[in-house]
């Protein structure tokens, strides 16, 4: 959403330090990224998913997001966090961030400060719980 610009920004910026001392611990390593800019149900592109590929194309797609939207507070992460669980992870390490500025749908949680159009949760109705237990059951750390 619009407030996350300097997120963004930040991501781009720092993702070549984070590899750079990866490739210095564990030379042989494959490294693979994904991205899933997520916003809200709402806004005209409600999700960017770029599966799993080289960090050159990570970084051009994470480069050319732009912060923009957000009506109310909450924000579809649950559906992010979905579409995390179904992407195709193979290899042993498996790591996921999560970057945000607020909430999930669902008034359970956050307070009632949290401008949420969705308080009852996910419209769709997916359950952050089941989606939680099927990335710790692919071994993936958050």
């Amino acid at each position: 959403t619009g407030r996350m610009g300097s997120y963004i920004n930040a991501i781009a910026n720092n993702i070549r330090k984070l590899v750079d001392r990866v490739e210095a611990m564990h030379p042989s390593a494959s490294l693979r990224f994904a991205f899933i800019g997520y916003r809200d149900f709402s806004d005209s592109v409600p999700m960017v998913l770029l599966p799993f590929t080289s960090l050159k194309d990570f970084r051009s797609t994470v480069e050319k997001e732009e912060a923009y939207g957000g009506g109310d507070d909450a924000e579809d992460m649950i559906g992010a966090l979905h579409e995390a669980s179904t992407l195709p992870w193979s290899s042993a390490t498996r790591i996921l961030y999560l970057i945000g500025d607020a909430p999930c749908h669902g008034s359970e949680f956050h307070d009632e400060k949290c401008t949420d159009f969705f308080p009852e949760g996910d419209p769709h109705g997916l359950n952050i719980g089941d989606i939680l237990k099927q990335l710790r059951a692919d071994n993936v750390q958050m």
